[in-house]
């Protein structure tokens, strides 16, 4: 998927722009396809024999995803919902860390630039000083709500300003995505793998145009050249906002995450 122009690619999607923006319609829609992770469970196990940095799944994930985006640029960019999108050149992956009563956010950047072993040391690295920081963190956070009650009311008020204000200021607005892509990176993954979610359905969150959850991985019998056998597969559930991509563009991007991890010598390679 090849995008130059954002205004010219909105002008394209205009009347699924205004479809879908109707209250009636909901712009979310589901996209799962099933990946064999045989290959990929072989390659981590090869390859941490050999390497003091033990690499998980969610590595192999992050990769297979960073690198499946240098071909779909247009999910790594911005959507205000309305008539502008905000592209970026970068590929920061976002994956929620359960830290029990909160969410952390891992964020890995230029993914597609970072081989595996560079991506799981990150990983790592960043997963234990949230760990390590999350009480801190929730406590300041409560003692600064309980204190300041009083701006609660204004707070909502204040988004509602800072909403019409971008309507009139393309400059303002420019500017609150790119922060906003800066704190929170170009992509998310959340993988529920290790609570043993096997699907989920849930609203985009804005200002993704498309973001992917990973299920737990399961055992299933399939019919190989006459004979069943027992596979490994994992589904990953694409969440697209129908108003500016499709099912089928959608879809593609699965696949090429998909072809990733089922040939992970190739797939998860640095990209230069």
């Amino acid at each position: 998927m090849r995008i130059f122009d954002p205004e010219e690619y909105i002008a394209k999607r205009l009347h699924m722009i205004r479809t879908f923006s109707e209250s009636r319609v909901g712009p979310t829609v589901l996209a799962t396809i099933e990946v064999n992770m045989d290959n990929a469970l072989r390659f981590r196990d090869e390859f941490n024999k050999n390497s003091d940095i033990k690499v998980s799944i969610n590595d192999m994930i992050i990769k297979a995803t960073g690198n499946a985006l240098t071909k779909h640029r247009l999910y790594t960019w911005a959507y205000n919902g309305r008539y502008r999108l905000f592209p970026t050149d970068k590929i920061d992956i976002r994956a929620p860390v359960d830290v029990g009563d909160d969410l952390g956010m891992l964020v890995i950047r230029d993914v597609d630039k970072k081989s595996l072993i560079e991506i799981a040391e990150e990983s790592k690295k960043g997963i234990k000083q949230i760990k390590g920081s999350i009480d801190i963190r929730l406590n300041n956070i409560a003692r600064f709500n309980k204190r300041f009650w009083f701006l609660r009311p204004l707070v909502g008020m204040g988004r509602s300003i800072l909403d019409v204000a971008t309507m009139f200021s393309k400059d303002l607005e420019e500017w609150i995505y790119q922060k906003h892509r800066e704190l929170l990176g170009t992509f998310l993954i959340s993988n529920l793998g290790k609570l043993g979610v096997s699907d989920v359905a849930s609203p985009i969150v804005t200002p993704s145009i498309v973001q992917m959850n990973v299920s737990t991985i399961e055992k299933k019998r399939i019919l190989v050249n006459g004979e069943i056998k027992e596979t490994h597969v994992v589904k990953l559930i694409g969440k697209l906002d129908h108003r500016i991509t499709d099912v089928a563009q959608t879809a593609r991007f699965l696949k090429d995450v998909k072809k990733n991890l089922e040939e992970p010598e190739e797939g998860l390679r640095k990209i230069e």
